[in-house]
C-alpha cells in the first residue's frame, strides 16, 4: 500500500515529474487497453505499482483487486485532466457562456467536479486496505461494499475540507472545491449568503454539511446488522451473530478516527496553525445565511476540524 501511494503521490507531482514525463502518462490507461510497450520508465513503475494492488487486493476476492487497479486507473485520467487545466484548457462548459445570472434549471456541467473528484481522491483503492489486515485476512466485500461510494465520498470531501488552507493559499485552481464553485457559478446557482451568485463559501458549507451527514450514515450504516444486547433478535435475523459484521464496523471506525488524524497531526497540511479554541462553531452556525464574514481559509478549515473531531464521539453502540 504504503509503494503504491507513494507512486501515485509522484505521479501528480510537478517537482519529481518532468513535463513531458506528465504529459506521457496521459496515455497510461490508454496503453493499458491494448498493450503496447511503456511509453517510458516511469510509466512502468505505474504499470508495477497497478499490479501490485491488484496482486495485493485480489488475493481472496478478485473482484476487489479489480477495484484497486481501476481506481489507480482512473487517477492517471484524472491527473491528465488536472494537468491540462492547469494550463488554460478548461473543459469548455465550465467557460462563462455570456454573463452569468441566478437559475434554478437542472445544469449537466455542474457533475464534472464531482466526477473528477471521484477518480483523483483514488478513495477505491484505500478502501480495500480498510477492511484487509494480512494477506489471507479481511472482511469480505458483501459486508462493505453497499456503503463504499459513501466511503468514498468521506475520503475525498474530508480531505478537501482539511487540505483547503494549504490548496488555497499556494494558489492551486484546480481542487474540487474552487472548480465546484466555477460550476455553480456557471450554472447561475444563488448564493445563500447575500451574493447573487454562488461563493466558494457556499461550495465549502455545503461539502460541510455532507461530510456531517455522510459520518452519521455510514456509523449508521456499519451498526445497523450489530446485535443491541445479548438476545437474538425476534425476527431471527442471523447477521447480528456474524462476527464478520462487528469486524467491518471496527475497520469502519478506526479509519474514520485514524484519516482525521492523519490530516490534523500532518505538517503537509498546516493545520497545527489554526487557532481551534477561538472558532466554536457548529457546522449549523457556520453554514446559516446570516453568519458574520469570516476568513473561509482558515476559520473554516479550523470549524471543519472541530466539527469532525467532535464527530468521533458519536456512536450508535448501544450499552
Amino acid at each position: 500500500m504504503a509503494i503504491t501511494s507513494l507512486i501515485l503521490f509522484a505521479s501528480d507531482d510537478d517537482t519529481l515529474l518532468s513535463p513531458e514525463e506528465r504529459n506521457r502518462l496521459s496515455s497510461f490507461s490508454c496503453n493499458d487497453g491494448y498493450s503496447p510497450p511503456d511509453a517510458s520508465p516511469w510509466t512502468a513503475v505505474l504499470t508495477h505499482g497497478l499490479q501490485l494492488g491488484a496482486e495485493y487486493f485480489g488475493s481472496q476476492d478478485p473482484l476487489v483487486g479489480s477495484l484497486s487497479a481501476n481506481a489507480i486507473r482512473g487517477f492517471t485520467e484524472a491527473c491528465t485532466m488536472e494537468y491540462r487545466m492547469e494550463h488554460g484548457n478548461l473543459p469548455m462548459h465550465l467557460t462563462t457562456h455570456g454573463k452569468p445570472r441566478p437559475s434554478s434549471e437542472w445544469c449537466a456541467a455542474e457533475a464534472f467536479p464531482g466526477y473528477l473528484r471521484s477518480m483523483s481522491g483514488i478513495s477505491f483503492h484505500y478502501i480495500p486496505p480498510i477492511f484487509k489486515y494480512s494477506r489471507t485476512e479481511e472482511v469480505p466485500s458483501p459486508y462493505w461494499l453497499g456503503v463504499a461510494p459513501v466511503v468514498r465520498n468521506f475520503i475525498d470531501y474530508t480531505n478537501d475540507l482539511l487540505s483547503c488552507p494549504k490548496e488555497v493559499l499556494n494558489g492551486e485552481t484546480r481542487n474540487y472545491l474552487l472548480l465546484a464553485t466555477r460550476a455553480r457559478r456557471v450554472a447561475g446557482r444563488s448564493s445563500r449568503f447575500g451574493s447573487k451568485l454562488w461563493t466558494f463559501r457556499d461550495t465549502f458549507c455545503e461539502t460541510l454539511e455532507n461530510v456531517q451527514n455522510i459520518v452519521f450514515a455510514l456509523d449508521k450504516a456499519v451498526t445497523s446488522y450489530m446485535p443491541a444486547d445479548n438476545n437474538a433478535r425476534e425476527d431471527g435475523n442471523k447477521t447480528q451473530d456474524d462476527p464478520n459484521v462487528q469486524l467491518a464496523a471496527k475497520c469502519w471506525f478506526s479509519f474514520r478516527q485514524n484519516y482525521i488524524s492523519f490530516h490534523l497531526e500532518s505538517k503537509r497540511y498546516g493545520l497545527d496553525r489554526l487557532a481551534f479554541e477561538r472558532n466554536n462553531y457548529t457546522v449549523e452556525e457556520l453554514c446559516a445565511p446570516k453568519h458574520k464574514p469570516m476568513n473561509v481559509v482558515c476559520v473554516g478549515a479550523a470549524t471543519a476540524c472541530l466539527f469532525l473531531i467532535s464527530a468521533l464521539g458519536y456512536r450508535y453502540f448501544r450499552k
